[in-house]
This record gives C-alpha cells, sequence and structure tokens, in this order.
C-alpha cells in the first residue's frame, strides 16, 4: 500500500514535533531563558545532595527539571550540578543546579538566599531574570 499525502503529511509533523520535544534544556547552552527568580532554604534537594542558605544553588522549575530525570530518578538528572548564570538589573550571580522547584513555571529559579541577596533585596521576593546555562 502506498502512503498518501496525508500520511507522510502527519508522518513529518508527528516526526518533527518529536525531534523538538526532545531537544534537551541541557543542550541550550547559548539559550537565553526568562522567567521569574524567587528565593527559598535550600536542605536534601532533588539532586540528593545538602545545601544551605549560603550555597551558591539553584532549584530549576520542575517542568524543566523532569523533562531531563531518566526513570524518575531525580538524582539522575542531566542537569544537577551544572552552572547556571543569572542576570537582573546588570548583574548577575552563578550558581549549581541542585534542586527542582514544584511551584515554579517554565524559566523560573528558584535561588538559596545568598545568590538572590546579589542580585536583589529579599523584600522584593520575586524578580525578572534572564538566565543561562554556562
Amino acid at each position: 500500500m502506498k502512503p498518501t499525502i496525508i500520511t507522510l503529511f502527519i508522518l513529518h509533523t508527528f516526526l518533527l514535533s518529536a525531534t523538538v520535544n526532545t531537544l534537551p534544556l541541557s543542550l541550550e547552552k547559548r539559550q537565553l531563558y526568562t522567567g521569574q527568580g524567587t528565593y527559598y532554604n535550600p536542605g536534601l534537594g532533588a539532586c540528593g545532595q545538602y545545601d544551605d542558605d549560603n550555597s551558591a544553588i539553584v532549584a530549576l522549575a520542575a517542568p524543566d527539571f523532569d523533562a531531563e530525570t531518566p526513570n524518575g530518578n531525580p538524582n539522575r538528572n542531566r542537569l544537577c550540578n551544572r552552572y547556571i548564570r543569572i542576570y537582573y538589573n546588570n548583574r548577575s550571580v552563578e550558581g549549581m543546579v541542585r534542586d527542582r522547584c514544584p511551584e515554579c513555571s517554565s524559566g523560573d529559579v528558584d535561588m538559596s538566599p545568598a545568590m538572590f541577596d546579589n542580585l536583589a533585596n529579599r523584600n522584593l521576593g520575586r524578580i525578572s531574570i534572564s538566565w543561562q546555562f554556562i
């Protein structure tokens, strides 16, 4: 049976969307992401490590973090221990991905208080940021 134009179009669309959707976030080194920056008090993170308020660590949004978790085990997430640089109002900080933020939307980053303090006054609570893997 010969494939029809419609069948080929559907197959092409499926393959294209599968390719786009499986491009790992971790490979987008030059990509600049935008979202909201917040802070939290770290402890035992999703990557299986303990950190504290003075650590230079971040939690990526669950939709971004979970996409890189093989077999549902966050300790083996490909983003764990990757560094990112966060930008806000002509300032930047660097931190390591060590956790997952379940309340965050895609593109958001939850930071340790020490990192947030280097970007803005903690009383702001939430800031508009951009960030990238380094």
